[in-house]
């Protein structure tokens, strides 16, 4: 019960949120996405599979741009940003062409008429730098690619999908 309890808190949060920001838009937001990769349909009143549809897409200021951000080993870490200009939007993420997508993701894609591309968030170093990095900093990378004298750090896996809410 008190997984259900804490859901139902994350989806109210959520809306809350969402109509604070969207009532008060000028340009920018970040909003979370709760975990839409719960495997119950319905949470007291939220319906999870139809909630990012209801709450996130079709509230969007016309006009506005969108990218959906779902990072593959944390469910729970997904965000959508909107912002006026489509710039805004360039996250310096390297774009993957490796790996399947996770059946979230695709239902996400049939269920909503989206289409995410895998990216990897990564920062780039000189080896020696590297070398002298704390434990615990090492401990947030999923992998390292050398490059001559540079290290390029993966931290996440992320599926992004965005667009232009014409409506």
């Amino acid at each position: 019960m008190g997984k259900i309890r804490g859901l139902k808190r994350k989806f109210g949060n959520s809306l809350r949120d969402y109509k604070a920001y969207l009532t008060h838009y000028n340009g920018y937001i970040e909003l979370y996405v709760p975990q839409v990769t719960y495997k119950e349909n319905t949470i007291h009143g939220y319906s999870a599979s139809k909630f990012l549809v209801k709450n996130t897409i079709k509230n969007m200021p016309s006009g506005a741009n969108y990218i959906y951000i779902f990072d593959e080993n944390n469910t729970l870490n997904n965000h959508v940003i909107i912002t006026n200009e489509k710039e805004e939007l360039n996250l310096g993420l390297i774009k993957d062409q490796n790996g399947t997508k996770p059946v979230y993701i695709k239902n996400l894609e049939k269920n909503y008429n989206l289409k995410f591309e895998r990216h990897l968030a990564s920062w780039e170093m000189k080896e020696i730098e590297y070398l002298h990095l704390e434990d615990e900093d090492k401990e947030d990378i999923l992998y390292i690619e050398k490059e001559d004298d540079k290290v390029i750090a993966i931290t996440n896996i992320l599926w992004t999908c965005s667009g232009f809410n014409d409506i």
